[in-house]
């Protein structure tokens, strides 16, 4: 990737925190149009249409990064996030899982305890308590998280009773 869209794709992630979401959407069309095979081009842009709330739009960006870059956990993870705020549960249990598989294949625990977490969430949500218990129990730090709220590992496991 050429520096020059790496510093635009910077500028546009900035403008997305800044909630300047229509400049950002602008900028980011401009790239994909002009480099529509630069996996980073589509994760950014769905970046920003998940903070406008987009999931659809963010799931469809993603889905493109993927097909182009392959094997990137912070792609699944992301999309699962995604899947995850849309309430497509079992699109989210599935792209946490695949992002465990990278790890383990990658022997990276970066995004694991995380996707434990998020994978725990979506089970609660499926109903599918003892798979949530499973992944509670896989999950050290019992500090808070955000899925849709503020959550804790205690608060998933007590919804399992």
């Amino acid at each position: 990737m050429h520096n020059e869209t790496q510093s635009e794709l910077k500028e546009i992630e900035k403008l997305a925190r800044m909630e300047s979401h229509h400049e950002a959407l602008r900028r980011a069309d401009a790239l994909a149009a002009s480099s529509p095979d630069e996996p980073e081009v589509w994760a950014t842009r769905g970046y920003v249409y998940g903070r406008e709330g987009d999931h659809s739009a963010a799931i469809s960006d993603l889905s493109r990064c993927i097909a182009l870059r392959g094997d990137e956990p912070k792609d699944f993870f992301a999309r699962g996030r995604y899947f995850f705020k849309a309430g497509r549960y079992d699109e989210a249990v599935s792209d946490f899982t695949r992002v465990l598989e990278l790890c383990d294949a990658y022997n990276s625990d970066y995004y694991r305890e995380t996707a434990y977490f998020f994978r725990a969430d979506a089970y609660v949500r499926l109903g599918q308590y003892d798979k949530a218990k499973a992944d509670c129990h896989r999950v050290t730090d019992k500090g808070r998280l955000w899925t849709d709220k503020l959550r804790t590992i205690d608060e998933i496991l007590a919804e399992c009773q």
